[in-house]
């Protein structure tokens, strides 16, 4: 039997009817044959990693390239991932042209599948369109929200067809096994919204228009505002403004001194620990007293307070345990070393119609704060009134058909891409077959 869970207690009575998608969008995987060997996987150099599966080469290999790349494991039919390989880790290590390049690019890509030739081709309509960024670049001793430790964005677009499950009725957070509820619902989702909309009240946005959204726990568990703080934007030329990377930057920053200051409070140390260790936490009086002096409001201090009082330290016998136990058990027991997030972009489910997703007249830009879940925004994510839906990846094969339009649509979205990015150089490869990849 379970041992209960400790932070149950911690959420409101409305999260156990909160709707959940466990596993109902089910995509497929690509071929066997492409399948990515050992050292593709797992080779520090990301020129190694992804040398089969780079589509386009955006910029000078010396200074701040980016790299257009084929997933090893799609989110989607119709996805790509952008990547920055020499930028580091986190959303503020972008110089002003570089942040300018990368969001350029995801807006070509919200303007590509807004294209009416586009949708025609690819079967597009009534599909939804998701971008993901993920920062976790402490955690390297089990499942990270960023796997891959370098700043990278999703661009996702679902078919009709791959969402349709999600239009039958689906279970309660109540349904789930224990293991599961944490990760559809992480301890930290809703005292960390709170905590993180009190901060930006004070943070210059930069975008005229731009607002944060009032946190409220009952409308995000019925899936009427999405889980976690959320920010609204006027449209998707946003992107295309300096204000909006440096709006990014300015996030992560306000985020990961917002990590540095609890990690304080609770453990009296600011740096991330070494792999399979956590500080030692402060007794829990010291605790308590240190989280009173954040400058937050009463009722996120009394939410920090009960949180933290449920957190238990790690021994070092027990992490050299986990160390070779499953990853459902590491991500039960191990938190994620702070700062950890995913920032998502879509539009909001109350604008979205059947017209292209470049029409929106305002995005969503959702920042979830992760303590113990390990799936990023491309994998557990809110789709209309669903705020919580789980994307479950490499159920059978995608057909020879539906790799050949795949690999279409990834060379045409690098095809207009180049054409309207004034960035030179850029390099596009063809595909050549699974064992070559592109080239």
């Amino acid at each position: 039997m379970s041992a209960p869970d400790p932070f149950a207690v911690l959420l409101p009575a409305a999260a156990a009817t909160m709707p959940v998608a466990w596993g109902a969008v089910r995509i497929s995987a690509l071929p066997p044959d492409y399948a990515p060997s050992t050292r593709e996987l797992t080779d520090p150099d990301p020129g190694v990693r992804f040398a089969r599966r780079t589509i386009a080469r955006i910029g000078d290999a010396d200074t701040s390239e980016l790299l257009l790349i084929d997933k090893t494991a799609p989110h989607a039919r119709h996805d790509l991932m952008l990547v920055a390989p020499r930028a580091g880790a986190t959303p503020d290590a972008l110089d002003p042209a570089s942040a300018a390049r990368f969001w350029g690019c995801a807006l070509n890509f919200v303007r590509f599948v807004s294209d009416p030739a586009v949708i025609e081709r690819f079967g597009l309509d009534g599909g939804q369109l998701h971008l993901a960024l993920n920062c976790d670049p402490h955690t390297r001793d089990r499942e990270s929200v960023q796997a891959s430790k370098q700043l990278h964005l999703h661009l996702i677009h679902w078919d009709a067809s791959e969402l349709a499950p999600l239009a039958a009725p689906q279970p309660t957070l109540a349904t789930l096994a224990p293991h599961e509820r944490r990760q559809a619902l992480d301890p930290a989702t809703l005292p960390g919204a709170r905590l993180i909309a009190e901060r930006l009240a004070a943070l210059p946005l930069g975008i005229p228009g731009a607002r944060v959204v009032p946190v409220d726990p009952a409308r995000q568990l019925a899936g009427l505002d999405p889980l976690g703080c959320t920010l609204r934007l006027p449209g998707w030329e946003t992107l295309a403004s300096p204000a909006f990377g440096a709006l990014i930057a300015r996030l992560h920053r306000c985020l990961d001194g917002l990590a540095g200051e609890l990690l304080d409070a609770l453990t009296g140390q600011r740096t991330p620990p070494s792999p399979w260790r956590r500080h030692r936490l402060r007794p829990v009086a010291a605790r308590r007293a240190a989280l009173e002096t954040l400058d937050c409001s009463a009722a996120s201090r009394a939410e920090l307070a009960a949180l933290a009082e449920r957190l238990r330290d790690l021994a070092p016998a027990t992490a050299a345990r986990l160390a070779h136990a499953t990853p459902a058990r590491r991500q039960q027991l191990m938190t994620l070393d702070q700062p950890s997030y995913a920032l998502t972009l879509r539009a909001p489910a109350r604008t979205r119609t059947a017209t292209p997703p470049l029409a929106a007249r305002e995005i969503e830009l959702g920042i979830q704060p992760k303590l113990f879940c390990g799936i990023g925004g491309a994998g557990l994510l809110g789709i209309d009134a669903l705020p919580c839906v789980r994307i479950v990846r490499g159920v059978g094969t995608l057909s020879p058909a539906q790799w050949r339009q795949r690999l279409a649509f990834q060379q045409d979205f690098a095809r207009a891409n180049r054409d309207q990015l004034a960035v030179a150089p850029q390099t596009l490869a063809r595909f050549h077959g699974a064992a070559t990849g592109w080239r």
